[in-house]
């Protein structure tokens, strides 16, 4: 997908971007959204002035899968609603599924998921060559550290239409598309999970 960006960001993604790119070779189980392309474009307008725009060419989430409730966190109480007053995510339609829900919502009508990162006894498992979640998450926590970045969220969505065991076998055969996928312990449920829109820098 391709997004607009201030110049801010733009410098910022630059500056970084040598550690960017040791940090997703190092880490290759790493949420952090990945950026394929960083631009200035340039034309002259209809009135004879420069006009200049700057665009990132990144992975979106879930372009894999389709995904029902979706949230996107960022650890932040003030103003991070979606739900109106009253309103619970079972009443939503499809059409306002298709806008994340924020942290309040989450608080309020899931409160927490369960990830299964346990392999089962005597078998071979897609978590046996997957880091524990939280490690993955603190790895990719140190490098914004570093590169003094702020204001990512953390997206996380469940995936739908799908059977369950049939996608676990499947990513057990190819591990490399499971990145970002957990399942719950009772396998009824899995989820897609990245870091997006780590451009901010802390000032």
């Amino acid at each position: 997908m391709m997004k607009t960006i201030p110049l801010r960001e733009f410098d910022k993604f630059r500056n970084v971007l040598k550690a960017y790119y040791s940090h997703m070779r190092a880490y290759k189980d790493s949420l952090i959204s990945r950026f394929y392309g960083l631009h200035e474009v340039c034309w002259i307008g209809s009135d004879g002035k420069e006009q200049k725009r700057y665009l990132v060419i990144m992975n979106n989430v879930f372009t894999d899968f389709a995904v029902g409730v979706k949230f996107d966190l960022k650890g932040s109480s003030h103003g991070r609603s979606a739900l109106r007053n009253g309103e619970r995510i079972a009443d939503l339609t499809e059409k306002q599924l298709k806008t994340a829900l924020k942290d309040n919502d989450f608080r309020t009508q899931i409160k927490v998921i369960k990830l299964d990162e346990k392999p089962p006894a005597g078998q071979n498992s897609l978590y046996c060559k997957k880091r524990p979640f939280h490690e993955i998450i603190m790895t990719d926590t140190e490098f914004f550290i570093h590169a003094q970045i702020i204001d990512y969220s953390l997206l996380l969505g469940e995936i739908v239409d799908v059977e369950y065991h049939e996608l676990r076998d499947h990513i057990q055969e190819f591990p490399e598309l499971g990145n970002g996928i957990y399942f719950e312990p009772s396998r009824e449920k899995a989820y897609v999970i990245g870091i997006i829109d780590p451009l901010t820098g802390f000032t």
